[in-house]
């Protein structure tokens, strides 16, 4: 017995002793930090869900790991983006969907310049289960996963002020044509410059209601459009000069995104189109200080365009993870990931930005949060099952052309110095101009 107590205290002396050494190394173990660029951040309705879950996740890893945002707007991000892959200096994490999806295909993925998620996501099936399918096979090329797929898939429709504009049935129900009708002398709030957003949303739904408008955009999405000079894009910007003459507001040229949101914050517009996230701004506590002119977010509607289409894209890219960094980054970014997919972060994503994941076991305290929620459940409810999905026509173009080209050439089109034709070939002139080499 006695050699028995002895062997015994042996045992746990020595396993203690390495406990020891262990957690002294642990300990010793600095901690890894890696900087992300992003632009979700500042102005940025993303930065409402982004910058807290960042944190979150620095606060459960303490100690072992910590990312650094470095904030960015979004016009900046994709030329920052590139100028660091032609130094070789990719940071940890990419949004894929903020550079150009033809840049993508021709840069990183020829160069081998990412990380291949498969195996990690084979490893990980509950992670891989909660994607979109179609996210799952555009992010897989050759059989290697470039981005991670999205789970999240976000609508974007338009909202209205109901005592403004009292449309006799559901917008999504309407023809463009009675929609105009119907508005009258009410405004929609446009904006000519960055990449002219709510522009590019209707001409969007201009082209998605055309005989194969919508299979055309998406199968524009990897080889982009290079010659514009088809009827597609004539008759899209012939409708779309017509109901910018007609509705557009006073300060639309030249006017940033803010401006516009301004316009129907101020009751300057009745219409504005715009995602699901811009939903903050109609809620007192966080958005009120924006209201004037009598303007409150319980005005305030959610619709489908006309034609019963909305706008969306779930073909690009996800978060990239570059070849090309350290194996302490790439451990970092792949724990970030996972974090970002977890059924609670991917809630409050939903919650603050909103969207909609198929794929996800949403919790009931979830559900019942997003009923009190009038506005975005109104919102997310104008898409039906029969509802078009037409990805933007401005992911469609090469990113050149989107920003700041687009843009730049719309005031034109809408005095009238340009005629649709005219429009159409000046996009095709500067699409070969800015186009990417091989």
């Amino acid at each position: 017995m006695k050699r028995f107590l002895t062997l015994a205290v042996t045992m746990l002396l020595v396993l203690s002793m390495f406990a020891g050494i262990a957690a002294s190394a642990n300990a010793e173990k600095p901690e890894i930090v890696i900087t992300i660029p992003s632009y979700f951040a500042g102005e940025n309705v993303n930065a409402l869900m982004f910058l807290p879950m960042v944190e979150r996740f620095n606060q459960e890893y303490e100690n072992r790991y910590r990312i650094v945002v470095e904030e960015l707007v979004m016009t900046e991000y994709g030329d920052k983006i590139m100028l660091l892959a032609q130094t070789g200096k990719l940071p940890p994490l990419i949004h894929g969907n903020g550079v150009a999806v033809d840049w993508t295909r021709q840069v990183i993925i020829p160069n081998e310049l990412f990380y291949d998620l498969k195996p990690w996501l084979d490893e990980r099936p509950e992670l891989l289960s909660r994607c979109i399918a179609e996210s799952i096979n555009f992010n897989t090329v050759d059989g290697k996963v470039v981005g991670m797929p999205f789970a999240i898939f976000t609508p974007i429709g338009l909202y209205y002020n109901e005592t403004m504009f009292q449309p006799s049935k559901p917008i999504g129900d309407m023809s463009m044509d009675e929609f105009v009708a119907e508005l009258g002398d009410n405004k929609i709030a446009f904006m000519t410059a960055e990449n002219a957003w709510c522009i590019n949303l209707f001409q969007t739904a201009i082209i998605g209601a055309m005989d194969g408008g919508q299979e055309y955009l998406r199968d524009h999405l990897i080889d982009k459009v290079m010659d514009f000079n088809n009827e597609y894009w004539i008759e899209s910007f012939r409708i779309l000069q017509k109901l910018l003459q007609d509705t557009m507001t006073p300060n639309t040229v030249g006017a940033f995104y803010e401006e516009a949101a301004n316009a129907f914050m101020s009751k300057n517009a009745a219409v504005i189109a715009n995602g699901p996230w811009m939903v903050g701004d109609f809620i007192e506590e966080t958005g009120g200080d924006k209201w004037s002119n009598g303007f409150t977010g319980d005005q305030v509607r959610g619709a489908a365009y006309p034609g019963n289409i909305v706008c969306g894209n779930p073909y690009e890219f996800g978060w990239i993870v570059p070849s090309t960094i350290s194996d302490d980054e790439r451990e970092v970014a792949l724990a970030f990931l996972e974090f970002m997919y977890r059924v609670e972060e991917i809630e409050e994503h939903l919650l603050i930005v909103g969207g909609a994941a198929p794929n996800v076991p949403l919790s009931d305290s979830f559900l019942a949060r997003r009923a009190e929620d009038r506005l975005m459940s109104e919102y997310l409810s104008a898409m039906k099952s029969d509802t078009l999905i037409v990805s933007i026509c401005g992911s469609s173009m090469p990113s050149s052309i989107t920003v700041p080209e687009y843009g730049k050439l719309m005031p034109l089109l809408i005095d009238g110095t340009y005629t649709p034709e005219q429009m159409c070939q000046e996009l095709t002139k500067k699409a070969a101009e800015f186009a990417y080499d091989d």
